[in-house]
């Protein structure tokens, strides 16, 4: 069985913003069944999270606390504990394979734009 991994972002996706944390339910529905036809098709679907709203384990454990429940119980289907990663955790993994290193501004501009750069 193939195995699908679905990283969510979290501001403008599933809820407006990390300070403004109204739900986008319509934007949810569709990821819930984005995610239901993965698995129609018989594809094993994990649940990740990448959003630069979440710097660093301070803010994770916020996720987690506060926004993790709730997106679990709307989309039916739980995070891998190993998949929440910050946006420290992202650019560790960016350093360990490619050597560079960035300021904290320049980081988030250079991955910011990987979500929006083709």
């Amino acid at each position: 069985m193939e195995t699908t991994t679905v990283f969510l972002d979290l501001e403008e996706t599933v809820i407006e913003s990390w300070n403004n944390p109204d739900w986008l339910s319509l934007k949810v529905d569709i990821i819930r069944e984005v995610i239901n036809v993965l698995k129609r098709e018989n594809t094993t679907v994990q649940l990740g999270l990448m959003s630069w709203a979440v710097f660093d384990d301070a803010d994770k454990e916020t996720f987690n606390r506060r926004f993790r429940g709730h997106i679990e119980d709307a989309l039916q289907l739980e995070f891998s504990d190993d998949l929440i990663l910050s946006m420290d955790d992202w650019i560790q993994l960016v350093m360990m394979n490619s050597g560079m290193r960035l300021s904290r501004a320049v980081r988030f501009n250079v991955m910011g734009c990987l979500g929006r750069c083709r």
